[in-house]
């Protein structure tokens, strides 16, 4: 059962729960780059919501390179990093599920398994997508570290001290300008539009891939306490 979160938090009052407990669990990092970490997890929703929650859905019309447009529906447990898509577009339809030990695809029905190569893969590139980054920012992880680069506007996060997984460039309050990360050794960049309401959170009204591959709106995010069950090939 998805359960809502309507959440009205005040700037002070946000700041104080993102650092509850912060002698426990502390963002590794400079003071400026947590501080503009705090901003950017306020921002799309605040701490409360990305900490606590263990899931959610979200709703999106995709615009698509070919032309078509598509409705897509995707669920995310945040803790063990899983995503069950589901796209139906004019001509297709296509489902990807990828689980903490197997993963599948499929277009129009004809479904197949990935291969455990193909499944690492996947998830190493699922660990850098903003939803995860934002939930463990909010629960203050310490095996992240943010680095912040003030001739650039972008904030780092780094898994331990080395690993890059993805950046976001921000405006002067925080909020999201643009997402990036690496990924099949290219860069991987979605320009955003403002933040709206969609719900339980605040995400970006539009999102467009730097390589023109797709474009999207978000229209609905649900968050809730329960895990969600992937479902089987």
């Amino acid at each position: 059962m998805w359960v809502i979160y309507r959440l009205a938090v005040a700037g002070s009052a946000f700041l104080g729960l993102f650092t509850a407990g912060a002698h426990a669990r502390e963002l590794a990092g400079q003071p400026i780059a947590k501080e503009k970490a705090a901003q950017l997890v306020e921002a799309v929703g605040g701490a409360e919501v990305w900490s606590q929650s263990k899931s959610f859905m979200v709703r999106e019309t995709v615009y698509l390179a070919n032309g078509e447009t598509a409705d897509l529906v995707v669920k995310r447990n945040l803790d063990d990093i899983t995503r069950w898509i589901s796209l139906s577009a004019e001509s297709f339809e296509y489902e990807e599920v990828l689980d903490v030990a197997s993963g599948w695809s499929g277009r129009d029905g004809n479904a197949a398994a990935y291969t455990p190569e193909e499944l690492a893969a996947e998830r190493r590139g699922l660990e850098q997508s903003p939803y995860y980054v934002y939930h463990r920012l909010a629960k203050n992880d310490p095996m992240l570290r943010v680095e912040w680069l003030e001739e650039e506007n972008r904030l780092n996060i780094y898994e331990g001290s080395e690993r890059l997984l993805c950046w976001f460039f921000l405006d002067g309050r925080g909020n999201p300008m643009s997402w990036a990360n690496i990924y099949n050794e290219r860069e991987n960049r979605h320009n955003y539009g403002p933040l709206v309401d969609v719900g339980d959170a605040n995400f970006p009204k539009w999102g467009a891939a730097a390589d023109a591959s797709w474009r999207f709106e978000y229209l609905e995010a649900v968050f809730s306490d329960q895990t969600v069950k992937m479902p089987a090939l």
